[in-house]
């Protein structure tokens, strides 16, 4: 199979296709003014589920999901109004609702979240965003195609702490940041396999619990709230606090992906469960885009060395996030911070708040999905911090450093990587695979901004695909002609600016001819892939017919020739 372009990508896209059938990016949600109510469907509604439902209780509850009957049941009781189901795929097919909140367990988070998008519906996911690197990916990627509202469940994101922390250090109080620490006093993890296996409840539903992980014995060891301490379902303290305490910097600093991840301190990998303590060391892209800005990562007890976090301190900032700036350094949790050393800054006064206080995490998501407006923790935001901690997880598991290619999705030089990078589903789950999300860019085919008529090719970069025209013999003295950029209809415009073709002779240093009869062949069939029937029709009309009239053409890009024709080299 070739590179999995974008449009390839979006079109396979289906969560539980066995049970529900969701058509592409159909609209079921209806639109909703300001004053009126949204109608909110609600998967997982015990612990974290039950916090994320008491925040939208302004809203109209019309649908419950849970796979345990009891919390189900206990929860439906305060809203009478409301569906019961088991399975979110049954329940995404109640037409009447305009937006869902998920608060399940990590490996179910990609399933659910792709199933709800795709159906219409405004997305609040719990976070992390997902359970692997490709499923962030595909959430990424079906947000940016259907454009609804979503919102990952970072709730410290909506304190005023955080935002002027993010104030003081984008305000060079403490000068430029030259590196960060996050710890978290959290631990999970550090267990083996249960060997009990006691029957399943009977008012679990154990096998919708599981979800698209591979089926094994049921054990209390797995849920309701142990599920973290297992690869198979989290990610540990890493996943569990990272996107609360990495979110600062990544705000802050305004961090893309991590460029490399490695692990600085841990115990033996375990095959099944997390590391209960962990110290990592991620390197970004540096603020002024040549340098490097490291960033450590801490758990299960571990904080940063003596010297950046003074022994007085340490047991009163168990969790926290330490900027080390070039004239001081400014120490944060969720709710206080403080810049040091404190004698430097006893007189400092503080930046004017720029940053607006926000109307709560939940509140901001329910008013952009009645306004069409954006939320704070929105996918595109969220996705690079969820990728940061699944990236840092995959460090610590394959056991040595991660150089990371985030366009490719994969880890340079380190294939046994995709294993873990990729998403696995049993029958009977899909999302999709995902081995190559956005194709690297070919210098050699961006857009160069030279217009046909100024007498040269002009190429138009689409995906992978590059239009060449020889702009000098199909525009020259005909304005509008139909093969000209300038052509007064679209359609045209379309085909010089979007079509797959490269216009090549037979043989090198030949003048007439057409196309390579390989390279026409290998169009057509990209063409069919993307369902460009009509443009291929068009281009054999009127395309083909100039090419074949005698304009020259231009070798670019020569892997449609056959081998003997590369570099100039002519025939035998």
């Amino acid at each position: 199979m070739g590179p999995l372009t974008r449009r390839r990508f979006l079109r396979g896209t289906v969560a539980g296709a066995s049970l529900v059938s969701l058509a592409p990016w159909r609209a079921i949600g209806r639109k909703v003014s300001p004053n009126e109510k949204l109608n909110i469907g609600v998967i997982g509604v015990a612990n974290q589920g039950a916090y994320d439902l008491g925040n939208v209780t302004t809203e109209n509850i019309v649908a419950l999901c849970d796979v345990d009957a009891n919390y189900l049941d206990s929860t439906a009781q305060k809203f009478p109004q409301a569906k019961k189901y088991r399975d979110f795929r049954k329940m995404l097919e109640q037409k009447d609702i305009d937006a869902v909140v998920i608060a399940t367990p990590d490996h179910t988070h990609a399933v659910a979240t792709v199933a709800t998008l795709k159906s219409g519906r405004h997305v609040y996911c719990e976070k992390p965003l997902t359970h692997t690197l490709s499923e962030c990916r595909v959430v990424m990627e079906t947000t940016r195609k259907t454009g609804l509202v979503t919102q990952m469940g970072t709730q410290i994101h909506a304190g005023n702490n955080y935002r002027r922390v993010v104030e003081l250090v984008q305000a060079g109080a403490v000068g430029k940041i030259s590196e960060v620490h996050v710890w978290v006093n959290a631990t999970y993890g550090g267990k083996d396999l249960p060997t009990q296996r006691p029957p399943v409840p009977p008012t679990l539903e154990y096998d919708l619990w599981l979800g698209p992980a591979a089926s094994r014995p049921y054990s209390p060891e797995y849920l309701p709230f142990n599920w973290r301490n297992w690869w198979a379902f989290g990610g540990g303290a890493l996943s569990d606090f990272g996107c609360h305490f990495m979110d600062l910097p990544h705000w802050a600093l305004k961090l893309p992906v991590p460029l490399s991840a490695e692990v600085v301190e841990g115990p033996p990998v375990h095959p099944e469960s997390t590391p209960p303590a962990l110290a990592l060391r991620y390197e970004y892209p540096g603020l002024d885009g040549k340098s490097k800005l490291p960033l450590t990562w801490y758990h299960g007890g571990k904080q940063p060395p003596a010297e950046m976090l003074p022994k007085e301190l340490a047991p009163k900032w168990v969790s926290g996030v330490l900027f080390i700036g070039a004239d001081g350094m400014l120490l944060s949790d969720y709710d206080r911070h403080l810049l040091l050393p404190e004698k430097k800054f006893a007189g400092f006064t503080p930046p004017a708040p720029t940053i607006p206080n926000s109307i709560g995490h939940h509140a901001e998501w329910i008013n952009a999905c009645k306004t069409g407006g954006k939320t704070t923790c929105n996918f595109a935001y969220s996705g690079a911090l969820t990728e940061a901690v699944l990236l840092g997880n995959l460090a610590y598991r394959l056991g040595k450093k991660i150089d990371w290619d985030s366009r490719r999705l994969e880890a340079r030089h380190c294939p046994e990587a995709a294993a873990l990078i990729h998403h696995h589903y049993r029958d009977g789950w899909k999302v999709l695979h995902s081995r190559l999300i956005n194709p690297p860019r070919d210098p050699r085919r961006e857009c160069r901004g030279q217009s046909a008529r100024e007498g040269r090719s002009n190429l138009v970069h689409e995906s992978r695909h590059t239009v060449a025209f020889p702009a000098k013999k199909i525009a020259a003295g005909r304005p509008g002609h139909r093969f000209s950029a300038h052509h007064p209809h679209p359609w045209f415009r379309t085909i010089h600016a979007r079509a797959q073709l490269e216009i090549r002779p037979r043989h090198p240093g030949r003048t007439g001819g057409d196309c390579h009869p390989r390279a026409r062949q290998l169009l057509r069939q990209r063409m069919r892939e993307r369902k460009h029937k009509r443009l291929a029709r068009v281009i054999d009309r009127h395309v083909r017919p100039g090419l074949e009239r005698g304009h020259r053409g231009n070798i670019k890009n020569p892997p449609f020739s056959p081998p003997h024709h590369r570099r100039g080299e002519q025939p035998a």
